[in-house]
């Protein structure tokens, strides 16, 4: 098992990329608006996941715990879409389905319900 300094120094090595690059940028504050992709967007690479409870997550430690967790081999862009609504955009196929077949998983002892995107859907609608 690994002491705290080693996790905290593999927490403080993460790098997620950059917000402006791929992903979704979601137009206005209305959530029932359409979603505008941008160029290199695949559906079929996205999770929606929501927390089962009610209640606000701290997205930043979301991002940083479940990117350590997955270790995604060519990375994964995380959106918080709405609250308690947090949208995965992977880069390869096996890093989605490592990430489903290995959960359920769970962020401060909250369950995380995630499903798989399929194409012309909104990841509000899931």
């Amino acid at each position: 098992m690994a002491n705290t300094s080693s996790i905290i120094d593999a927490m403080n090595n993460i790098t997620l990329e950059d917000e402006e690059e791929g992903g979704l940028a979601i137009a206005g504050e209305d959530v029932n608006e359409n979603v505008h992709l941008f160029t290199g967007f695949n559906a079929n690479l996205c999770v929606v996941a929501r927390f089962i409870t009610d209640g606000h997550a701290d997205f930043q430690a979301l991002q940083q715990t479940l990117a350590a967790l997955w270790k995604p081999g060519r990375g994964v862009y995380i959106k918080e879409l709405e609250t308690n609504l947090y949208l995965f955009q992977f880069y390869h196929e096996l890093d989605v389905k490592r990430v489903l077949e290995g959960s359920p998983w769970s962020f401060n002892r909250r369950a995380l319900v995630m499903a798989r995107m399929k194409e012309g859907e909104s990841p509000r609608s899931i």
